[in-house]
């Protein structure tokens, strides 16, 4: 009687017992596929069967819950006799992977707080445990949630994007952090990296208290507000009320209490402060007008006015200092007339101030007054003989004068005996007449500038032989006193 020998051809993995019983193990997700052969000794065609979970061509995909032991026949047949073999088919249990539940990625703003619950699901039901990789700054991992609250400083803004902002182009700096979450169960593990999106908030300046600012009229009012930005952003500062920019000359009529707001920005926030102004009144000083020099001559009078106003409308005294002697100042009246002993030779300067005071304040001014030396004439004080006078022919006689200079000059005296006669001499001058008739006599006293004349008619006459002689006359000096 012909048999039927079975030999399988099993992939995967195969286990061959030489027994009656064969075992076969594979794993879970395993693809099992028998392939029997059996010899005919007759060389007829054989068919093979195989009972469940094989199919018709003895192949099983294996699933993940597949895992056990299964009792496999498989039946050769030439038709007419056949053959079996009992296969004991073990499938293993195989430990799979967790994986995520999506995650998408996410987006918060600085001070905001983000949650995220990370879900990892272990096909096999096997226990998880999570943990996090790059965790930012201040964030926490407990279990499977996610928590951050970005702190105001997570997004700092370089040179350009806060050039961007003050031009108030639409754009919010970002900043980007990758987080990888790891979900693990037995030996296995899952990995999933998420990208949160941080955005700055932006807050507002904060500006320094001025408080109450005290300024004087006719200063220059200067705001110098200082301020922080928390994010570091350009600010500008802005003005309104009273001083609408950062400089204001104040006037001298703004005496008083004023408001001005001052108010620091980043361009999107600001912060402001309404401080308050103190002007004080502050008192002017006169305003003298300029004072022309004067030149003038001794013993001519000097005679003008200063001018002078107050801006704020006080009441004006007036002053002077340097005065010289035998001068005056009426009011807004000077005057003086200086007299022949101001200047001894050529000129003198006199430089006086004045002054023009509200009381309180007061304004100078300075001028120059020049004295020329005014040179006065000689003074014939006594002169002899006396100016009509008879004299014998042939008889001397003694001209004389006596002079004095105020200025105390040198004199030199000139004698003219007609008009071709002239003498320098002394204050004497002896003269002898030998021709009959009228003669005029001249003395000229100068002082090298000034000239004072004294003039004498003599009479020339005949000696009367037959009189007795006359004693002479006591001669007579005549005293003159000569103005100017």
């Amino acid at each position: 009687m012909k048999k039927l020998i079975l030999i399988f051809i099993i992939l995967f993995q195969l286990i061959l017992v030489r027994a009656e019983f064969m075992t076969i193990t594979v794993n879970e997700g395993d693809l099992v596929s028998l392939k029997p052969e059996a010899i005919d000794e007759d060389m007829d065609n054989i068919i093979y069967s195989f009972s469940q979970p094989l199919d018709q061509n003895g192949e099983w995909q294996t699933g993940c819950d597949d895992a056990g032991e299964y009792k496999i026949t498989v039946t050769a047949s030439d038709g007419k006799l056949t053959d079996t073999q009992e296969v004991l088919l073990v499938v293993e249990d195989k430990d799979r992977a967790p994986f995520f539940e999506p995650l998408n990625n996410a987006f918060v703003n600085e001070n905001e707080q983000l949650i995220l619950n990370i879900t990892a699901i272990d096909p096999d039901g096997d226990k998880i445990t999570y943990l996090a990789i790059n965790l930012p700054d201040d964030a926490s991992f407990v279990n499977n949630e996610f928590r951050w609250t970005p702190s105001f400083d997570t997004v700092k803004k370089n040179w350009l994007e806060k050039i961007i902002a003050r031009i108030h182009v639409p754009y919010r700096p970002k900043r980007n952090f990758f987080v990888t979450f790891v979900a693990k169960s037995n030996d296995l593990e899952a990995e999933q990296t998420i990208k949160i999106t941080v955005y700055e908030t932006n807050r507002a300046p904060i500006l320094e208290k001025i408080g109450t600012i005290t300024v004087n009229e006719g200063e220059l009012l200067t705001l110098e507000p200082v301020a922080a930005d928390p994010d570091g952003d350009i600010l500008r500062y802005y003005y309104s009320g009273f001083a609408n920019k950062k400089k204001r000359e104040i006037g001298y009529d703004e005496a008083g209490t004023y408001s001005t707001t001052v108010l620091a920005s980043d361009g999107y926030l600001n912060d402001s402060e309404n401080i308050t102004l103190i002007i004080k009144n502050t008192n002017r000083a006169p305003i003298l007008k300029p004072i022309s020099d004067i030149a003038v001559y001794e013993n001519k009078s000097i005679e003008f006015k200063i001018y002078a106003t107050d801006p704020d409308g006080d009441s004006i005294n007036f002053l002077v200092e340097n005065a010289p002697n035998g001068s005056s100042l009426v009011n807004e009246t000077f005057s003086w007339i200086p007299d022949f002993d101001t200047v001894d030779k050529d000129k003198k300067d006199f430089t006086l101030t004045f002054i023009a005071s509200d009381n309180k304040i007061m304004a100078k001014r300075n001028m120059t007054i020049r004295v020329y030396d005014k040179n006065r004439a000689p003074i014939i004080t006594n002169t002899s003989p006396e100016a009509l006078i008879n004299v014998y022919k042939n008889k001397i006689i003694d001209f004389k004068v006596i002079a004095d200079d105020l200025d105390n000059n040198d004199l030199t005296y000139t004698w003219k005996f007609g008009v071709f006669e002239k003498y320098s001499g002394n204050n004497i001058h002896r003269r002898r007449f030998t021709i009959l008739g009228t003669k005029p006599v001249q003395v000229i006293v100068s002082d090298g500038i000034e000239t004072k004349t004294y003039a004498w008619i003599v009479n020339v006459i005949e000696p009367e032989e037959e009189k007795p002689v006359k004693p002479v006359e006591k001669q007579i000096y005549r005293k003159y006193t000569i103005d100017g």
